[in-house]
Formats: C-alpha cells, sequence, structure tokens
C-alpha cells in the first residue's frame, strides 16, 4: 500500500517506510535462503580438498610449493636462424635492453638525419645477412623487426612485456610489447611491436615507424618437428627540411621559428614479408 498511495505531504516518509519495509523481507528471504543451504555447497561439497587444491592450482597455472617459493615462470626466447639456441631471461625488471636497444653506438657507429627514427646509415661496414627478397632499400632496416630478429617465447604461462618511452615533449614516443601464450597441441604464438613517433626540434623533421611481427610454432610432442610461420609488417614515414635557410637563427630557443627549405617534402616505405622454417632431427 506504501508504494502505491504516495501524498504530497507525505510521500516522503511513506517512501522511507517502504525501503525500510521491503529491507526487512529480504533480510528474511535470505536467512532463510541461507538456512536452507545443504553443507558443503558453494564450498565444493563432497569433493576432497585436495581435488579442490589441484583444480585451483590448475586454473593459475602454480602449485602450492611455489606459491610462497620462487618464481616458476619460464621465460626463455630464441630467434628463427637456431631454433635451439635459447636465451633465458632470468629476472626481466633487471633487463634493461630496451633502454639502448636503439642507441647509435650499438654494434657500430651509425648517423641518422637527425632524429631518433629517421633514416641510418652505418659508418663502419659490418656484412650483414638477411633472409628473403631484398630490395635494396635498407636505411630504415635499423628500426625493423625481420624474421632475422624476432623473437619466438617459450613459456609456461602467457607473458607480457610492455615499455614506453617519452623524450623531449609528448610528441616524441617510442613504444614497445611483446606478447606470447602457449595453445593445446604444441602450438604457441608470439608477439613483437614497436612504435616510433617523432616530431624533432625543428620544423619537417617529424618520423614514424611502425614494426609489427607476428610469429605461430607448432612443436611436437619430443621436440623431434618444428614448423615456424611468420609475418612481418614495417612502415616507416619521414619528413625531410633540406636544412635550415639562415644558420644564424641557430641560437633561437625555440627551433620551430627557424625556417627551413623544404616544408612539404616526406619519405614513406613500407615492407611485408611472410617466413615458414621447418626442422626435422
Amino acid at each position: 500500500m506504501h508504494t502505491d498511495i504516495i501524498i504530497p505531504h507525505f510521500g516522503r516518509f511513506y517512501r522511507v517506510r517502504s525501503c525500510i519495509f521491503l529491507c526487512k523481507v529480504l533480510i528474511f528471504c535470505t536467512l532463510h535462503v541461507a538456512g536452507q543451504k545443504p553443507a558443503g555447497v558453494g564450498s565444493g561439497g563432497n569433493i576432497p580438498q585436495e581435488k579442490l587444491n589441484q583444480l585451483k592450482n590448475n586454473q593459475y597455472g602454480t602449485t602450492q610449493e611455489n606459491e610462497t617459493g620462487l618464481d616458476s615462470t619460464v621465460y626463455k626466447y630464441f630467434f628463427i636462424d637456431d631454433i635451439y639456441k635459447v636465451i633465458e631471461n632470468a629476472d626481466s625488471l633487471a633487463d634493461m635492453n630496451f633502454l639502448r636497444q636503439y642507441g647509435l653506438s650499438k654494434n657500430g657507429q651509425y648517423a641518422n638525419t637527425g632524429n631518433f627514427g629517421s633514416a641510418v646509415q652505418n659508418l663502419i661496414f659490418q656484412p650483414e645477412i638477411k633472409y628473403g627478397f631484398n630490395t635494396g632499400y635498407t636505411q630504415y632496416h635499423y628500426y625493423h623487426i625481420r624474421p632475422e630478429n624476432f623473437k619466438f617465447y617459450e613459456q609456461n604461462r602467457p607473458i607480457s612485456d610492455l615499455y614506453f618511452s617519452q623524450m623531449g615533449g609528448q610528441d616524441n614516443i617510442y613504444v614497445g610489447s611483446d606478447f606470447s601464450r602457449n595453445f593445446t597441441n604444441g602450438l604457441s604464438f608470439s608477439l613483437n611491436y614497436r612504435r616510433i613517433s617523432q616530431k624533432g626540434f625543428y620544423n619537417s623533421q617529424d618520423t614514424k615507424s611502425t614494426s609489427l611481427g607476428l610469429g605461430l610454432r607448432y612443436q611436437s610432442p619430443k621436440d623431434r618437428y618444428n614448423a615456424i610461420l611468420l609475418f612481418t609488417h614495417n612502415a616507416n614515414a619521414e619528413s625531410h627540411s633540406g636544412g635550415i635557410k639562415y644558420d644564424s637563427l641557430l641560437s633561437l630557443e625555440f627551433k620551430r621559428n627557424i625556417p627551413v627549405i623544404l616544408e612539404s617534402a616526406a619519405t614513406r616505405q613500407q615492407e611485408r614479408s611472410f617466413s615458414d622454417r621447418k626442422s626435422v632431427v
């Protein structure tokens, strides 16, 4: 009756009484239902405690022994040129390679056109083995995910590695991510991703680089047969300024105010590749 009849001056009073009455009914019903609940329902019933622990361990991929002990996560990877040479990361927090991954002094001396993500030239000749078809335009290969540097992961549970770096302002970012997980019947999946977006300090100096690698692996139960299917995609875009017009303006604090020779020149390069590899031992 209280929920149907609302008197203007006492409407709130009736609504409060209605809410109190409804709460009493709900509490009574809850207690009544709980009183009729059979013992063991919702906590395993007649399932032995040992079986419950086993189900819990299988769900979360852990065991009671390692819940309070050392980390049992397997975090390993290999490259396609030698799938039996497995590299182990004992501690991902101690792996700081991503901070110096694109330093131009890594594995030689390099020079670029003034901005991270721009065309790179090796100052010291180093022969490099490349898989598959090669166009010869290698000025952006320094940033690419290619079959020879793609990481295939071996792990006992899904893993992900994400990092982000910001340099010289919000418009200059570098993002990377790796992901891997296992499936049934010996299948596993790995993903490598890199993204560079740099505005630079001068006009017409922006660069963008996107690299993506997807790998699918089949491994026989006794590791006698391995089959790998790999897809890579790399896209690079770079603006070219041609240099500044007046070197007398180099002392300006805001480099964007310095006029450049070229204002609409740009380069875009895109490569995609499919690779497969099989091995039998």
